[in-house]
């Protein structure tokens, strides 16, 4: 008994993706089957995909069946820091005695970043950038704790 052999050329094979697509953010290429990224990521609101995937052989024209398969593929996406902290609420507004002494803890600013929790890129980091020309104050850079940091003389 013989066999029939059959030259294997990709352009026989189509890929579909049949679920897990609900945005469009994916396509696939015909007829290699490369997953394609054709919208923006963003882990903050979708952070993983389960893509159910199927390859089938086009109809032959030698009167074959046609042969067909499937493959879940699962893609994470990782974070990236894309979010900028933002402190609420926006505006912080203290009075303090003239007496408070160096070291005292006066007000405390709170940001929070959306990247993903637990990740250097949601870690807030505090600084004064500006109106502190004379250094009367310091933040504590992990808590955004202000204390005084020199004696603070108004009657200049």
């Amino acid at each position: 008994m013989g066999t029939i052999q059959r030259d294997f050329d990709k352009s026989d094979i189509e890929f579909a993706i049949m679920s897990g697509n609900n945005d469009g953010v994916f396509d696939i290429a015909s007829p290699d089957g490369a997953i394609l990224l054709v919208k923006s990521l963003d882990r903050e609101l979708v952070d993983s995909y389960t893509l159910r995937i199927s390859a089938r052989e086009r109809a032959s024209s030698m009167g074959l069946e046609e042969a067909a398969s499937s493959i879940t593929v699962k893609i994470t996406v990782e974070d990236f820091n894309d979010n900028a902290p933002v402190f609420s609420p926006g505006d912080y507004k203290y009075t303090i005695s003239e007496g408070t002494p160096i070291g005292s803890s006066i007000a405390k600013v709170i940001a929070k970043d959306a990247d993903a929790s637990g990740t250097a890129n949601s870690e807030v980091s505090y600084d004064i950038t500006s109106g502190n020309d004379w250094r009367l104050f310091k933040i504590e850079k992990t808590s955004g704790t202000i204390i005084v940091n020199n004696t603070l003389e108004f009657d200049d």
